[in-house]
């Protein structure tokens, strides 16, 4: 896992257009102010929050529905008109277990990733250290897309988003920090104090900052391991260990999405993962695999998924679990890829290991 170190120092999502007097501020969904900015000359700023980057990984990473988030969404607007297409790929999920061809290529069509190169405007990235659904993930692929033409480009990383944050939550306002960032570039209040750079706010409500993202790489933290699972419906990741807190302005959100937020699994391999120094980590820790394996003749796929724990909170780290394709047919095989995006600061007294786990309260039963 190498991870890059830091320097100690994350609205309504809010689009602003050019009037002939004054610049003038107005609402839109995330995504929208994406698109919007790349065709529309009249933008001024964006400062887009918890957004995606594609559907394709953000609703099925590796080809893996979210089932749990699908459900929540599905509930959420049954009243209202869904096109049949979002309901064909639910009921195709439900079914196999799978994503159809056809929805892929529906969801792919769906985001903004084409445009994201035509964006100049400055915009701010805000994304959830502990969103599930729009991974940091995400924001770190809309970040790559417009580093170099969005001039000034900065993200944002606060504990929240679509999932529930299960740590200290630090003082990171979003919606201040959007606010901020339209006063200096649509009102030119250069009083105004913006993120520059890239900052988040870790584990322990403390907030970080780089004057660069991806930050200047440190030092490089491995841990290796082996063991055995049994591939069986219980004893996965989910739900937490651990309640949210009750109240405050994410309560609906924090109940929602708390029983399909990882957790700490009963069965799995385990690996602890010792730093020798404080060090802070922040990206996508690659896992690397060999295994073999035997599962009886079925459709659906064959996944186990992949989480970093802290075993000193009992929290899974960034709520972020990752599925790991695996083919079961008895052979040797081996497997590296990158997992979820997740922000933590690490010492030599952290309890953290790599949890590989046969199922997740968040994704489809493999």
């Amino acid at each position: 896992m190498s991870d890059p170190t830091m320097s100690t120092a994350a609205a309504p999502s809010a689009l602003s257009a050019q009037t002939p007097a004054a610049g003038t501020r107005h609402d839109f969904s995330s995504d929208t102010e994406l698109v919007l900015a790349a065709i529309d000359c009249r933008v001024d700023a964006i400062a887009p929050i918890i957004a995606w980057n594609s559907l394709v990984t953000s609703l099925g990473k590796a080809g893996t529905p979210k089932a749990g988030w699908s459900g929540i969404l599905m509930s959420a607007s049954a009243a209202g008109h869904v096109v049949p297409q979002v309901t064909a790929a639910n009921e195709y999920m439900l079914r196999t277990g799978r994503v159809s061809k056809q929805s892929l290529a529906f969801f792919a069509s769906r985001g903004p990733g084409p445009l994201l190169r035509r964006i100049h405007q400055p915009t701010l990235i805000i994304q959830g250290t502990v969103d599930n659904l729009f991974t940091p993930s995400e924001a770190v692929a809309n970040h790559e897309r417009m580093r170099g033409t969005a001039r000034p480009l900065a993200m944002a990383w606060y504990c929240g988003g679509h999932g529930t944050c299960l740590t200290d939550p630090g003082g990171v306002d979003p919606g201040a920090l959007s606010v901020a960032w339209m006063d200096r570039f649509v009102k030119r209040d250069e009083t105004a104090t913006v993120v520059e750079g890239f900052q988040f706010v870790d584990q322990r409500g403390v907030v970080l900052h780089s004057p660069t993202f991806p930050p200047k790489a440190g030092l490089a933290v491995t841990a290796t391991g082996s063991g055995r699972i049994p591939l069986q419906a219980d004893g996965g990741s989910g739900p937490p260990a651990v309640q949210p807190a009750s109240g405050g302005p994410n309560a609906v959100v924090n109940s929602i999405a708390w029983r399909i937020t990882p957790g700490p699994a009963e069965v799995a391999v385990r690996v602890p993962i010792a730093v020798a120094r404080p060090l802070t980590v922040v990206g996508a820790p690659r896992l690397t695999m060999t295994y073999s394996g035997t599962t009886p003749a079925c459709t659906r796929l064959r996944r186990v998924f992949a989480q970093i724990v802290d075993t000193g909170s009992r929290v899974v780290v960034g709520n972020q679990i990752t599925p790991v394709p695996v083919r079961l047919d008895g052979g040797r095989h081996r497997v590296s890829l990158p997992l979820e995006t997740i922000a933590y600061s690490a010492t030599p007294e952290s309890h953290l290991e790599l949890q590989i786990v046969g199922n997740s309260t968040a994704y489809t039963e493999p």
